[in-house]
């Protein structure tokens, strides 16, 4: 008790501490927010009361769970805007920003006990915490260009989140990445050479309609590597280990293989469906096609994950198509789609059918049972 109490004095802190940034960030920069001011104060009045009756108690986890990230990550980015001038200053707040929101997390995250709630809490977050600048007036035009890109892009976000969401997970008595190497599985070299193989037909596929590859400026390609680590990072974060090991807790009860198959192809459609938010600045027919390809990819990073049980190793096969990709000129993911994008998508739709079918036997199943196995157990 006197342990959660030291946890929610650091978190009033910290609310007092945004309300702050953002008043001197409203006066300084001549900005006019009264709304977003009204929601801290909100939210700091609220979690100053200890002794209230049980409604309010509800109302008061309701608002923290929900505004708390936003506030905090808002006031981030906005001290960052004040400090962009002060490059040392700037990297100690991003070093904080790693572990800002583990106080919120013990105390409004971890009650959590519903699957749905869960499963809305892990995608919710992720768009809060994926980078507390970009949405706050940092650009490119001033300041360490290389450290302005470092905090725009949402790298150290992903990191961010991959470090809350693990707290979390252990929080709830659920498994940890970590836990999946524990267990020292005899791994077939047959399956990882296959797994190997697709990795380059991936590459190839992804690349087909590119005319060759182009080194641009230093700081093109710094953008682009930051770019590729927070997706990988991040994307294989919260669909690969939140989103599969959520859906794999909920059918535990159910036979295998139904319970892996569910598991694999409801975690890489959701991974599929969260690429239509790029029609903000896209067509509608690329967006279509990154929804294929990305839903049939994250039915092979699932195997790969739950066969290796390397959620690293995902994360860099992840971060070297992105980045590959980034070095095209032509390639689909930055121009338009022809209808052989399509085939070489519903190719590697049928060999992810077929792959999915073969690992469900022999020694092969056997691995893919013990890594579920651990993923779904609920430590007591």
């Amino acid at each position: 008790m006197k342990l959660k109490n030291r946890i929610l004095d650091i978190y009033r802190i910290q609310l007092l501490l945004a309300m702050i940034i953002l008043i001197l960030n409203d006066y300084l920069r001549h900005l006019d927010s009264p709304i977003i001011l009204c929601l801290v104060g909100i939210t700091l009045l609220l979690a100053s009361f200890n002794q209230v009756s049980r409604p309010w108690q509800k109302l008061n986890w309701g608002i923290q769970l929900l505004v708390g990230p936003f506030i905090l990550s808002h006031a981030t980015g906005s001290l960052l805007v004040l400090l962009s001038a002060s490059n040392v200053i700037c990297g100690f707040v991003v070093l904080c920003y790693l572990v800002l929101f583990l106080p919120y997390a013990e105390l409004f995250v971890k009650p959590l006990k519903n699957f749905w709630f869960r499963l809305f809490w892990v995608i919710f977050f992720f768009q809060i915490a994926i980078s507390p600048a970009i949405y706050y007036g940092i650009s490119t035009n001033h300041g360490n260009r290389w450290l302005t890109l470092l905090l725009t892009t949402g790298c150290l976000g992903a990191i961010t989140y991959f470090i809350t969401v693990t707290r979390v997970f252990a929080a709830w008595r659920l498994q940890t990445p970590l836990s999946l190497t524990t267990q020292q599985l005899k791994l077939n070299w047959a399956v990882v050479l296959t797994y190997c193989l697709l990795v380059v037909l991936f590459l190839y596929s992804n690349l087909a309609s590119c005319q060759r590859l182009i080194w641009r400026n230093d700081l093109h390609q710094w953008q682009q590597l930051l770019l590729s680590l927070e997706s990988g990072i991040g994307e294989e974060t919260l669909c690969r280990y939140a989103i599969l090991t959520l859906l794999l807790v909920l059918l535990r009860n159910t036979k295998w293989p139904l319970q892996l198959l569910l598991g694999i192809f409801g975690s890489s459609l959701i991974f599929g469906l969260f690429h239509f938010i790029n029609l903000t600045d896209q067509s509608l027919s690329l967006t279509i096609y990154q929804f294929c390809f990305t839903t049939v990819s994250g039915i092979f990073f699932a195997l790969i994950f739950l066969y290796t049980g390397q959620l690293w190793l995902v994360m860099l096969i992840h971060f070297v198509m992105d980045f590959a990709a980034s070095l095209s000129n032509g390639a689909t993911f930055g121009g338009t789609v022809s209808w052989a994008d399509y085939q070489s998508v519903l190719v590697l739709a049928i060999l992810m059918v077929g792959l999915t079918t073969w690992m469900m036997f022999g020694k092969r199943a056997q691995v893919m049972v013990q890594r579920v196995r651990i993923l779904t157990n609920v430590v007591r």
